[in-house]
């Protein structure tokens, strides 16, 4: 059964983490704690106990005009991909994002042609204002409301 969660530092041990098919995308089993203990928020999907996809959301931003949001890390195992779960942690990292009255969302998507396409299906475009980041204007996202 699969379930979103976000994580504390109990859940983000290293000793839960480390040798799980989910730590070798992210780098390693410490990524959840320290992410954690940065400040960010950490979503993780889990399939029964298993992670098998995570975001991350940083508590700083980036820019001015517009002041985005960042979204550090989106992943989700091989197995787990193109049937929505990427888009449900991005919506729950946008929602984040949005409860901190903040209109965009940003991140930088790697040079890869299946990460910049499940970007681009997210409604993310290449912004130059923020050194190639990816951003997402919130307020146009249907469903999210503001104001």
């Amino acid at each position: 059964m699969l379930r979103f969660r976000q994580i504390t530092q109990t859940d983000a041990s290293p000793e839960k983490w480390t040798g799980t098919a989910l730590s070798a995308l992210i780098g390693g089993g410490s990524y959840p704690a320290e992410r954690l203990n940065a400040g960010c928020t950490v979503i993780v999907m889990y399939d029964d106990d298993k992670p098998a996809g995570l975001i991350s959301v940083s508590p700083e931003t980036v820019g001015e005009k517009p002041r985005c949001g960042i979204v550090e890390t989106v992943v989700l195992l091989p197995e787990y991909r193109r049937h929505g779960y990427g888009r449900i942690l991005m919506g729950m990292g946008a929602n984040l994002i949005a409860e901190r009255q903040i209109w965009f969302l940003a991140g930088n998507v790697p040079d890869d042609s299946t990460a910049q396409k499940f970007a681009a299906a997210m409604g993310l475009k290449p912004d130059d204002r923020l050194g190639g980041m990816w951003v997402l204007d919130l307020s146009d996202v249907s469903g999210l409301r503001h104001g």
